[in-house]
């Protein structure tokens, strides 16, 4: 019994030692990323606007959002990013995604992101170069 007693305090003791040590300061967050829509848009150039929010893993500095899209129909390819703040948090952020070749919206949009179309999104957030956190899926044009 006086065992079991001594190895409760040694255990108490070295639990408290341990967070006594432990560092001080802010948890680090779960960095995320998310896709909320896309649109179509002719000017000045036509191509895919691409737009969503952001969360960085810490609240300083600024962070890298990447966006490419693929349409099927036609095999159009398109991407673009933009630089967010981290002290936004969650961060709104918009991407033009032109494609990556000519395109010609008229008469039947040649090499173009058509409307009435899917295209498959794909975001990936970096900081300093390391990814935090990719999201994808697919739209309706």
């Amino acid at each position: 019994m006086r065992a079991r007693k001594l190895a409760v305090l040694v255990g108490a003791a070295l639990t408290a030692a341990a967070w006594s040590l432990a560092p001080v300061g802010t948890a680090v967050a779960a960095a995320g990323i998310t896709t909320t829509g896309v649109s179509l848009v002719s000017s000045p150039q036509p191509g895919l606007q691409v737009y969503g929010t952001a969360t960085c893993s810490t609240t300083t500095g600024t962070a890298t959002v990447y966006v490419s899209a693929l349409q099927l129909m036609d095999t159009v390819i398109g991407s673009g990013t933009t630089t967010i703040s981290c002290a936004d948090q969650p961060a709104h952020w918009t991407v033009f995604a032109g494609p990556g070749s000519a395109c010609t919206p008229f008469p039947n949009h040649t090499g173009c992101f058509r409307p009435n179309s899917v295209v498959n999104v794909f975001a990936t957030l970096t900081r300093n170069g390391v990814q935090e956190a990719y999201q994808g899926g697919g739209f309706s044009t």
